[in-house]
């Protein structure tokens, strides 16, 4: 969005405003996941926006999704799952 406006106007401002504001929150949100959640777990979590990412794409923006997309995202959660995993302990 943010792109398509000429630079340092007031929508370019105000677009690159709200993504600092929308990153700040999600860092803060982030901590306070952290502070209940085991870290190996959280990641499992975060790792799925991988996949969320992908069908956001297809639905809002009617990217095409390739059989390497969805290679790379099970690649991409199952190594997370692979990192995260304890002996005797499933995630």
């Amino acid at each position: 969005m943010a792109s398509m406006q000429e630079f340092l106007s007031l929508a370019y401002i105000c677009y690159f405003g709200l993504t600092v504001l929308v990153m700040a929150v999600y860092a803060v949100l982030w901590q306070k996941v952290l502070e209940v959640i085991p870290l190996n777990i959280a990641y499992l979590c975060k790792s799925s926006t991988v996949g969320i990412s992908l069908l956001y794409a297809y639905l809002l923006f009617g990217e095409h999704i390739s059989l390497q997309n969805i290679i790379g995202c099970v690649m991409i959660i199952a190594g997370i799952m692979v990192l995260s995993y304890k002996k005797g302990e499933s995630a």
